[in-house]
């Protein structure tokens, strides 16, 4: 598709955003680009990333300017030298292709569900940040990755399997304690756009028990729990594409798991009815390591839903909010797992985050 964001960029930013998209391509150490203020060529290079997440190996620029030129050298800081950035490049176009080739014959809706599928049993969230978690080497390549890694790699995922996704990113609100941005995406699917945090929902569940509480919200229920977004993005206005609405596990009495139940997952007591779990070619031949990664470092354990709810989990600060599962009797009459007091407190299944750090 032609990138979302460059499409929303003036003329003269869409000129610097093809130069610079030129010359990291070639891994050049510096080129030519038209002369703009350094918050435009910011902006530019922002917005390249996010349309471009096979970019993943540029980290910051300056910038060498002549009074009279009505060009500048624009010069990249690159996250690896040329040879380690080539090979990267060659095993991660291989993984994205080997992940995406189960799916090819897929619908929208079960692209989307493999895609947040992987993320939620073979990703897990890096508290310890390393440069690369911030970028689709990190999940993709090694198993760990931040928010930002997240939704860049949901979106690679898409983009091969031709599925219309973009990277969004919300503001960080230190008055409220919210110390950073965060990023998920929005997905278009049957010609409706929906949010899809797959980093939330990694969070809440386990790859046993995949939760889908972040899977095609509408934005009033997106943003109550995140903050406002700090790109643009179409209105995601429609509430009917709510994994949970979709697969008739809400709101209605008598529609869950076990004859006359709630449909919320955690009072029927047998979690999700997961259907049949796709097995995701775990690596690739030759792809090459990084210092520390994988799952058995220290600082990668699970994070419990209780561990989030109380806000223990190493770094976060989560609190409760009325259960999202309306009428949930579990959640009327048991505290949450973070021993909230709040009459009609969170039951265990339903944790709503409301801040990833």
């Amino acid at each position: 598709m032609e990138p979302y964001y460059y499409q929303r960029l003036s003329k003269p930013m869409q000129e610097a955003y093809h130069a610079i998209k030129r010359g990291v391509e070639s891994l050049n150490p510096a080129f030519p680009v038209p002369r703009l203020e350094m918050e435009r060529l910011s902006e530019v290079l922002f917005y390249l990333r996010l349309d471009r997440p096979e970019i993943f190996y540029i980290t910051n620029f300056s910038c060498r300017v002549h009074p009279d030129a009505l060009r500048v050298e624009f010069c990249p800081e690159y996250l690896f030298d040329k040879g380690r950035i080539r090979e990267h490049q060659k095993a991660l176009r291989a993984r994205v292709e080997r992940l995406a080739r189960p799916a090819q014959a897929f619908t929208e809706w079960e692209k989307e569900r493999y895609i947040h599928d992987f993320i939620c049993t073979q990703v897990r969230y890096d508290k310890l940040k390393k440069p690369y978690s911030h970028e689709i080497i990190g999940p993709l390549g090694q198993g760990v990755g931040v928010c930002e890694g997240i939704a860049k790699s949901v979106k690679a995922l898409c983009d091969q399997l031709g599925l219309w996704c973009i990277v969004v990113i919300s503001e960080n609100a230190p008055e409220k304690g919210i110390k950073y941005r965060h990023a998920w995406n929005v997905v278009r699917i049957g010609g409706r756009y929906y949010h899809l945090d797959a980093t939330f929902d990694n969070s809440v569940g386990t790859p046993e028990l995949i939760r889908y509480d972040y899977f095609n919200l509408e934005d009033r229920r997106i943003f109550r729990d995140h903050e406002p977004l700090i790109t643009p993005a179409p209105a995601c206005s429609e509430g009917d594409g709510f994994y949970y609405r979709k697969k008739t596990l809400l709101y209605q009495a008598g529609r869950g798991g076990a004859p006359g139940g709630t449909g919320c997952p955690e009072e029927e007591g047998a979690g999700i009815p997961l259907e049949r779990r796709l097995s995701y070619p775990s690596s690739v031949e030759g792809y090459p390591s990084m210092p520390g990664a994988g799952r058995s470092e220290p600082g990668y354990a699970p994070q419990s839903a209780a561990q989030l709810a109380s806000g223990s989990a190493p770094g976060g600060l989560y609190a409760g909010m009325p259960c999202a599962y309306a009428g949930c009797p579990a959640g009327q009459r048991r505290r949450g797992a973070g021993g909230t007091s709040a009459p009609g407190g969170n039951c265990r299944g339903h944790i709503a985050i409301t801040r990833l750090f």
